[in-house]
């Protein structure tokens, strides 16, 4: 039930909350959603709240995977992190009408649902693709529970937060990532260079090592089995150099076409002090 006596004032405290809540974590990472899912069931009363991850859409039917939810009085058992859904879209159960309805419309969809389903539904683009998106939903249950304007206006300003802040680090991955090795850009890539350089210059006794790598005789895997092919092993040996380096410290980077650039941080590290002085074949 939602807190009596709130008013603009408070809303707008709750809405600032949540912004500087968002602008201060990393978006995509495993406890992003559980401070702002906090701050937007406070400043809506909502009874519980479930923030779903569009995983695809196969014949009208929605694929949905809980990926945080706040249900203090176990209303709905069944909804915890990691469960998936399979919604039909034409005929939605009826606890899942406003979730349905927000995927359609790609908006707000409030209905109150008697029960056990949840009154709004919202939704959130995380990308450009149907897979790269949320959906937030609340439940108000009691005296209250009556969808009021105020209550619209108010998720829809959280939603479309959430939405502002992961198209942008969406875009902003997109930028400093080379789409085919899932490494950095060259771009981005020489950006770390340039600040490990500088961070080198006066923590000398850390050391750093600085690669450069291409595969040989590439132009006649393009020119033999085709540039499919040539991408194919691409991608692979992004998987290969990504999976080597230690997180949060090493860095990599598709330098230009078959070239990888790898900045190696510390005196010790896999790559530069193997036990036979040599780097891993790949």
């Amino acid at each position: 039930m939602r807190a009596s006596g709130v008013n603009g004032e408070f809303y707008l405290g709750k809405l600032a909350e949540l912004n500087v809540e968002l602008n201060r974590t990393i978006p995509g990472s495993a406890p992003f959603f559980a401070g702002p899912l906090k701050i937007v069931q406070q400043a809506m009363g909502f009874t519980m709240s479930v923030l779903y991850r569009v995983e695809n859409v196969v014949d009208r039917t929605l694929i949905l995977a809980v990926a945080e939810v706040l249900d203090p009085a176990g209303r709905r058992p069944a909804l915890v992190p990691g469960a998936r859904l399979a919604l039909d879209l034409d005929r939605p159960a009826p606890a899942f009408r406003n979730e349905a309805q927000a995927f359609l419309g790609q908006d707000v969809a409030a209905v109150n649902v008697p029960g056990t389903g949840c009154d709004i539904a919202g939704y959130i683009a995380a990308g450009e693709s149907v897979s790269d998106a949320y959906l937030l939903a609340g439940d108000f249950v009691g005296a209250e529970a009556d969808l009021r304007e105020t209550d619209l206006r108010v998720f829809e300003i959280a939603t479309g937060l959430l939405s502002a802040l992961l198209l942008k680090a969406h875009f902003q991955h997109r930028a400093d990532h080379d789409r085919l090795t899932g490494l950095m850009s060259s771009a981005r890539i020489r950006v770390e260079l340039e600040h490990a350089l500088q961070r080198g210059a006066h923590q000398s006794a850390r050391g750093l090592t600085v690669a450069l790598a291409d595969v040989d005789h590439f132009k006649r895997i393009n020119d033999v089995h085709g540039h499919l092919q040539g991408d194919a092993v691409l991608e692979q040996l992004g998987q290969i150099v990504a999976s080597s380096l230690r997180p949060g410290q090493d860095r990599a980077g598709r330098f230009g076409g078959e070239e990888f650039l790898i900045i190696l941080l510390g005196q010790q590290n896999s790559w530069a002090h193997s036990g036979s002085g040599k780097w891993p074949r790949l």
